[in-house]
Formats: C-alpha cells, sequence, structure tokens
C-alpha cells in the first residue's frame, strides 16, 4: 500500500541552479530525471526503500559523484556552433594566408635594409680607415711640433729663470748693501745728533746758570743799596728834625737845597732803577733766545726723526719690493706649471688618439 503523504519524510538536495522544469520516472521506477531552467539534467537513484516501507534516497555524499559534464542542447544551438566553427576555420585560413604574404613582406624589406646597412657601413668604413689615415700623420705631426715646442718651452723656460735668478740676486744684493748704508748713516747721524745735542744742553746750563748768578749778585747789591739808601734817608730825617729846630730862618734856603739834593739823589735812584730793568730786560730776552735755541734744537731733533721715519718707510719699500720679486717669481713659476699641465693634457690627448687608433684597426679587423 502506498503511504500517506504526511508520513513521507522528505529531504532537499541542492542540484539546479535554477527552477526545475521537468521530471519523469523511469520505467522500473527506479531512477527519477530531472531538468531544470539552467539547462542541467540530473538523475536520482530512488530505488531503495527501508524496512519500515519508506522511500530511502541515498545521502548527498553518496550522489556527490553522479555530476556529469555533458550537457544538453538543441540542434539549433548546435547548427549554430557549427556556422560559427566554419567561419573560425575560414578566418583562420585567411589570417594564415595574410601573416604569410606580410611575412614575405617584410623578409623583403629586412633584406632591402640589410643591403643599405652593408653599403653604409661600407661606406663609413672606408671614410673611417681615410680619416685614420689623416689622423695618423696629423698626429705624427702634432708629435714633432709639441716636442720641438717643448724644447724651446723647456730652453725658454731655463733662460728666463736664470735671468730671473741673476736679476733677482743682484737686486737682493744692492738692496742689502743699501740697507746697510742706510743703517750707517742713521747710527752716525744719532751719534752726531747726540753729541750735538749734549753740548748744547750743557752750553744752555751753563748759560743759564751763569745769567741766573750775574741776576742774583745784582739784586742782592741792589737791596743792600736801597737798604742802605734807607738807613741814609732815616738819617737825614734825624738830622733835618734837628736842624729844623735849630735853624728856623735858614729853613727855607736849606729845604730847598736839601729837596734839590734829595730831588737830584731820588733822580740818580730812579735812574740806576731803570737801568737794572733794561738789563732785566736784556737777561730776559738772552733767556728767551737761549729758550728758542733749545726749541730750535728740538726742531732739528724733530726732523732728524722725521728724517729716520722716511728712512723707515725707505726700507719697508725696499722690502716690498723683494716681495714683489718674490711674487713675481712664484707667477712664473705657476706659468711654468700651467706649460707643464698643458703639455700633460696634450699627452693624454695622444694617448686617447691612441686608443681611438686601437678601435679603429679593431673595427677594421
Amino acid at each position: 500500500a502506498t503511504p500517506a503523504l504526511e508520513d513521507i519524510e522528505f529531504t532537499a538536495y541542492a542540484c539546479h541552479a535554477g527552477s526545475v522544469t521537468c521530471m519523469a520516472l523511469s520505467a522500473d521506477q527506479n531512477l527519477l530525471f530531472t531538468g531544470g531552467a539552467d539547462g542541467s539534467f540530473f538523475i536520482h537513484d530512488v530505488s531503495a526503500i527501508d524496512g519500515s516501507g519508506k522511500l530511502r534516497v541515498r545521502e548527498a555524499a553518496e550522489v556527490a559523484g553522479d555530476f556529469t559534464e555533458e550537457i544538453l542542447v538543441t540542434k539549433t544551438d548546435v547548427n549554430k556552433q557549427a556556422v560559427r566553427i566554419d567561419e573560425l576555420r575560414r578566418r583562420v585560413e585567411e589570417l594564415k594566408v595574410n601573416n604569410a604574404y606580410q611575412l614575405r613582406v617584410k623578409e623583403m624589406t629586412y633584406k632591402e635594409k640589410i643591403q643599405e646597412v652593408r653599403d653604409k657601413f661600407g661606406a663609413e668604413l672606408e671614410s673611417d680607415q681615410r680619416r685614420f689615415k689623416s689622423l695618423q700623420e696629423e698626429k705624427r705631426s702634432m708629435e714633432k711640433n709639441y716636442e720641438a715646442k717643448i724644447l724651446d718651452i723647456e730652453q725658454q723656460r731655463k733662460d728666463e729663470f736664470d735671468d730671473l735668478e741673476a736679476q733677482y740676486q743682484a737686486k737682493v744684493s744692492a738692496e742689502v748693501q743699501r740697507y746697510e748704508q742706510l743703517v750707517a748713516d742713521k747710527e752716525e747721524q744719532n751719534r752726531q745728533w747726540d753729541s750735538q745735542n749734549k753740548s748744547l744742553v750743557e752750553n744752555h746750563n751753563s748759560n743759564i746758570a751763569g745769567v741766573t748768578d750775574d741776576y742774583d749778585e745784582k739784586v742782592q747789591s741792589e737791596q743792600t743799596r736801597q737798604h742802605e739808601l734807607v738807613e741814609e734817608k732815616k738819617e737825614l730825617v734825624e738830622r733835618f728834625k734837628r736842624l729844623q729846630t735849630a735853624i728856623e730862618a735858614d729853613a727855607d734856603t736849606e729845604i730847598d737845597t736839601l729837596k734839590i739834593k734829595y730831588e737830584q739823589r731820588l733822580a740818580s735812584e730812579r735812574e740806576a732803577t731803570v737801568k737794572l730793568k733794561g738789563e732785566n730786560s736784556v737777561m730776559r730776552k738772552k733767556f728767551s733766545h737761549l729758550k728758542k735755541e733749545i726749541e730750535d734744537q728740538n726742531e732739528e731733533i724733530r726732523s732728524l726723526r722725521e728724517k729716520e721715519k722716511v728712512l723707515l718707510e725707505t726700507i719697508r719699500g725696499l722690502e716690498k719690493d723683494i716681495q714683489g720679486h718674490k711674487k713675481e717669481i712664484r707667477e712664473r713659476e705657476e706659468t711654468i706649471q700651467d706649460k707643464e699641465k698643458r703639455i700633460y693634457d696634450l699627452k693624454k690627448k695622444n694617448q686617447e688618439l691612441e686608443k681611438f687608433k686601437f678601435v679603429l684597426d679593431y673595427k677594421i679587423r
């Protein structure tokens, strides 16, 4: 008896990617055929029934290996595929023919280019050979010229160096002699100046001492004389007072006489004072004259010092000239080094030409 639907247990299997469009059992009801909208077709084994009367479907692990690679297609699809295959074959044949033609064209083009390159290379090789020969000749001529120039430059440098050395030695010896002469003149002038200064100072001191002594003596004598006159005046005043009391009658005449006498003496004293003032002014003039001589000596000393400075400046100038000569010698040595460097560059260029020659020889071979 067929069991009821509610008693049947259903198990879901993931097979089709879309909905199931058809389903059928085999004649012996052991196989179930299903078709889907995705074009897949599955065969299920539904023959086994367990002891309870329920339909036993195999597990998914048992049917996992039953999938096949074949798919169901229609005749229209098969015809389309055949037409497409014929079209592709025809295109393949056309491509083969076209490729063969392109290969032949490229081969001809490459042959022409190879011939052009050969011709061009042959022409370049001939021109390089001619150029190499000309470069060899130019190299030989340049070597000869440079060797001659080097010899001339070395000889010229040697002559210039000898001349400069001789001139420098002569200048140095002349400057040394001049310097020694200037030093000797300076020492002689210093000795003369010291002796003159010493004698002038001694004369000045002796003159000042003599003038001072004379002036002191005269001042002392004048002071003594003035003191004596003051004493004498006092005595005369006292005598005058005594005589005034004694002789009143003859007072006027004696007063006039004494007045005249004292006026004369006062005049003589004034003359002596004026004379002393004149002598004092003379002494002052002598003092100023000696002072002026001292200033002249100081001025002469300053002039000698200025001469000494001039001599020192001359010595410095000579030393600068010596430095200039040394600098000129260094510059000439630098010029010689530059020429030697140029010679080295020419030799280096010659080596490069040798390398170029070697490369050309290698290309020719």
